[in-house]
């Protein structure tokens, strides 16, 4: 069985965009790796960017940064869940970008969302 992927674009008030990538992965073993070649290709995103622990998931780490051409600010929240890799990318103009608290509350949301999804799918 090989991975599904879900991408939900969701266009915010202003400037802002979010983007949710779901990775669903044959089993928890294959969720690492998957999410590290997904924070790989999106640290390619993210010009300077700081990286910092996140209390979402299992792995969670918060990248903030500027794009490449300066054009937006750029956070992503990446995190493992079960068999699950997740990355939830955050843009907005220049110098606004995604609040830590509020990156924090929505990848916890989602983590619960998937938590519940894998439950009911047992």
């Amino acid at each position: 069985m090989g991975s599904r992927a879900s991408r939900l674009s969701i266009p915010t008030a202003g400037s802002r965009q979010i983007t949710s990538t779901i990775l669903v992965l044959p089993d928890a073993s294959a969720a690492t790796p998957a999410l590290d070649a997904a924070k790989a290709e999106l640290a390619g995103k993210v010009a300077n960017g700081a990286t910092q622990p996140a209390a979402v998931g299992a792995g969670g780490t918060m990248l903030s940064g500027m794009s490449p051409d300066g054009t937006k600010s750029v956070t992503v929240l990446s995190f493992t869940q079960g068999n699950t890799a997740t990355t939830i990318e955050f843009d907005g103009a220049p110098k606004d970008p995604a609040p830590a608290d509020l990156v924090l509350e929505l990848g916890q949301k989602q983590d619960t969302a998937i938590q519940d999804w894998q439950a009911a799918s047992a």
